[in-house]
């Protein structure tokens, strides 16, 4: 009996990856803090992190010199003295780590961390897949009743805006823009109202859960 209770428990285990179960999200029960993306946890150390994966940032700090920064042809680039001075990748990583920021893989996983720790996940591009068919209509059927429905920038016609469904006890929130997922977070998100988040390409104000 003891051996068929580890093995039930290993199950489950396995169960909470996001990655090769992506129904987890579905799991009404199941919160952020027991999920895993690539095997991090939240409240897992930065180290734990595979940076060779790592495609782009987000919210990372700039240095003190710059004055500006600039987004083109894929780059980044900060302006010191009226000129323009590419922040590379590994500086933004490095910015990430000492600061905070999120770190985000080249399939569209996000993870945000602060304190050298893993504070949410951030669900996007390829990792979205597994949702990109469920219709803004259908997702409180497949994720269950959510706390609060937010929707912002409305049209004149009616038919396209941003809809965020809020599950503040699984710590969870579900991004649609006009009828599709464009987003999904998870964990401690630390924004509050109107927070635009460019640099991971999601350009809709979003309300997150408050701290407990």
């Amino acid at each position: 009996m003891k051996i068929l209770r580890n093995i039930f428990k290993t199950k489950k285990l396995a169960d909470y990856e996001i990655a090769t179960n992506p129904g987890i999200l579905f799991d009404r029960i199941v919160t952020a803090d027991e999920m895993t993306l690539y095997g991090l946890k939240i409240r897992d150390h930065v180290s734990a992190i595979d940076l060779e994966k790592v495609l782009e940032t987000g919210l990372d700090e700039y240095p003190e010199k710059a004055e500006s920064a600039i987004f083109k042809n894929g780059k980044t680039y900060i302006v010191v003295n009226g000129k323009e001075i590419e922040y590379t990748l590994e500086e933004r990583i490095d910015a990430v780590i000492k600061n905070s920021g999120w770190l985000i893989y080249k399939d569209g996983s996000g993870y945000y961390f602060k304190d050298e720790t893993v504070k949410a996940f951030f669900l996007k591009d390829e990792r979205l897949d597994p949702y990109t068919k469920i219709k803004k209509s259908r997702v409180t059927r497949k994720f269950g009743k959510a706390d609060e429905v937010i929707k912002t920038n409305e049209n004149y016609d009616d038919v396209f805006f941003n809809t965020d469904f809020v599950y503040k006890k699984r710590k969870m929130i579900i991004g649609c823009f006009g009828k599709k997922i464009i987003g999904i977070f998870l964990g401690k998100l630390p924004y509050k109202k109107e927070t635009r988040i460019e640099s991971v390409k999601v350009t809709y104000p979003l309300t997150y859960p408050k701290d407990p």
